[in-house]
């Protein structure tokens, strides 16, 4: 019931969407009000109280003078009025509320959660701040990061309900890390085999090298020298001087 602020006298008023002006019958005071259709709804129905269970009844597990009206949704006992509970749209007892709370975990009772989905985006994007370094923490963070979408795939999201986004782009974002990273390993991996075999064939070829020069001066120590008589002579070189003009020839 709407009162009035001065005199806490009734006030009437229609629900609407604008504010309006209403008038105080006990001290004539204008007040204004915005009355929302809320307040005039009427308010859900309280329980009715249990009853006696009569003869051949089910009666209510926790008070077994009483009549059960309802299963629990969570261990299936029978439960009076008094002794079940609403909870999140489920009729539970109050045992399996505390074993929800205390064993279970349930988010329900959560002032705060972790987000793993955030967690495995910042192991992703976070390292980049770092100047330089920042590509070569990624890649040793995309396993870690990999290994929370997998691990907490089905835990809580936070209080407030949200999709699957972030979870699955930091599932497909550490798995296309983690593959460019084995085809690196498997490039370097390559080219370090080639060059092995390179220095290899290079070895080959220089050892078969200096074993045919090795051959080619045995073979010149082996051959016999020529005999004295067939050694070619050459005669001795004169030296011719020409005159230059104008001077007697030489005799």
């Amino acid at each position: 019931m709407l009162t009035c602020p001065k005199c806490y006298g009734p006030l009437v008023a229609e629900p609407g969407t604008r504010p309006v002006d209403v008038g105080c019958r006990s001290c004539a005071r204008t007040v204004t009000l915005q009355v929302f259709p809320a307040l005039y709804r009427p308010d859900h129905a309280a329980p009715a109280a249990s009853r006696v269970a009569i003869e051949g009844e089910a009666a209510c597990f926790y008070c077994p003078g009483k009549a059960a009206t309802i299963a629990c949704e969570g261990c299936g006992s029978y439960l009076c009025n008094d002794c079940s509970a609403d909870w999140f749209g489920k009729k539970l007892c109050l045992s399996c509320i505390h074993s929800n709370r205390e064993v279970r975990g349930a988010t329900e009772f959560k002032p705060r959660t972790q987000l793993y989905d955030n967690i495995a985006l910042g192991m992703l994007f976070l390292p980049l701040v770092i100047p330089l370094y920042g590509l070569f923490i990624v890649p040793m963070a995309a396993p870690f990061a990999l290994y929370f979408v997998i691990r907490h795939r089905k835990a809580s999201r936070g209080l407030v309900p949200r999709g699957t986004f972030r979870l699955w782009l930091a599932g497909i974002l550490s798995t296309l890390i983690l593959l460019s990273l084995c085809g690196v390993i498997g490039y370097g991996i390559n080219r370090a085999r080639r060059f092995s075999d390179g220095l290899k064939t290079f070895s080959e070829l220089r050892a078969a090298r200096e074993a045919a020069s090795g051959d080619a001066a045995g073979n010149d120590e082996d051959e016999p020298a020529p005999p004295p008589d067939e050694v070619p002579t050459t005669a001795p070189r004169r030296r011719i001087v020409l005159p230059h003009p104008g001077e007697p020839n030489p005799p």
